[in-house]
């Protein structure tokens, strides 16, 4: 490649870059900006993270500590399910996600070799791909996002960028809902809103 080639290569690459964050930075302002609704708990998070990214479902697991995965909060069952699967095998993206704290992309289980127990089952389960994104504030590792869809295929351009911006406001939801469960009671957040208190959301299986 020539030189003013890989300068336009480049150029094409940074702007990619730029509208990836500018697509990020305006996901998270719009979502602050609901938070005012006392409906904004982290189910409606996941409902909301399923329908702007075109997912088949969401869920959010806080897990206070490695032996207390705690509860999820979900879009629909399968979203539940997909996660229960994991604690329940002991492995797969969103166990990965969390013990690493890093995104763990997998954009077609029926292909995956590193989760044999959970890979199988969530195919099974008409399950194609799963993408878990940890939940952070500073160094402390709290949770996962994890969405699933029944299709494969990788996230498309700009999608990782507002995934991550749902993880940050699902960290922002944690912190304002945090004031209403007393200390060490992480778990219970999930199953709250501002206005209406416990909802649906399931302990693990």
């Amino acid at each position: 490649m020539t030189s003013e080639g890989l300068r336009f290569a480049r150029g094409r690459a940074g702007s990619r870059a730029e509208a990836a964050v500018t697509r990020r930075l305006a996901t998270i302002v719009g979502l602050l900006g609901q938070l005012g609704d006392p409906d904004a708990s982290l189910d409606w998070l996941c409902r909301t993270c399923a329908e702007k990214l075109e997912m088949g479902g969401a869920a959010v697991a806080l897990i206070p500590t490695d032996h207390d995965p705690g509860n999820i909060a979900a879009s629909d069952e399968r979203a539940s399910l997909v996660v229960n699967l994991q604690f329940s095998a002991g492995e797969g993206p969103t166990i990965d996600a969390h013990r690493d704290g890093r995104p763990v992309l997998a954009p077609d289980l029926a292909t995956a070799i590193s989760w044999p127990a959970f890979a199988p089952e969530a195919v099974a389960a008409g399950v194609a791909a799963v993408f878990a994104l940890p939940l952070q504030i500073g160094a402390a590792n709290f949770g996962i996002l994890t969405f699933y869809r029944d299709r494969p295929g990788p996230l498309g351009e700009g999608f990782l960028a507002d995934a991550l911006a749902m993880a940050d406001v699902a960290c922002e939801i944690t912190l304002r809902l945090q004031a209403q469960v007393p200390p060490g009671s992480l778990h219970e957040l999930s199953r709250l809103s501002p206005r209406s208190g416990p909802s649906s959301t399931r302990p693990w299986a």
